[in-house]
C-alpha cells in the first residue's frame, strides 16, 4: 500500500527509496515481491478484478485511480520490474526499478 501511495503521490523521494531497498542482496528478493505485488495489484484493479487484489486497501487511496488509467504502462512496469530477478546483481536493479516506478508514477500526468 505504501508504494501505491508513493506512486499515486508521485514522491519522487520515496520512490527512489522503495527502489533502493533492492541494493542489499539479502533484501532484494522480499523488497522485489512487495514491489510487484503492488504493481499486480494495480494491473488487477485496472481490469476491473478487484476479487484478485491481494491488498485492497489500496482501492481507498483515491489518486491511486489514476494509475490505472493505462493499463499498458502497468503491464510494460510489471514485466521491467519482474526482469530485476533474472539480472545479474552487478546491474544497477535499482536504478532499473526505480525508471520504472517513476514512469509508472507518471501515469494520468
Amino acid at each position: 500500500v505504501e508504494i501505491v501511495r508513493s506512486l499515486a503521490a508521485r514522491d519522487q523521494k520515496k520512490i527512489g527509496e522503495i527502489a533502493a531497498s533492492l541494493k542489499e542482496e539479502s533484501l532484494f528478493s522480499p523488497a522485489l515481491i512487495v514491489i510487484k505485488r503492488a504493481v499486480l495489484n494495480l494491473l488487477m484493479l485496472s481490469m476491473g478484478e478487484k476479487g484478485c487484489i491481494i491488498d485492497p486497501d489500496i482501492i481507498n487511496i483515491g489518486k491511486a485511480f489514476r494509475l490505472i488509467s493505462e493499463p499498458q504502462r502497468l503491464v510494460d512496469s510489471f514485466y521491467i520490474i519482474s526482469s530485476l530477478e533474472t539480472m545479474p546483481s552487478q546491474a544497477n536493479r535499482a536504478l532499473i526499478c526505480e525508471s520504472a516506478l517513476l514512469s509508472l508514477s507518471e501515469t494520468g500526468s
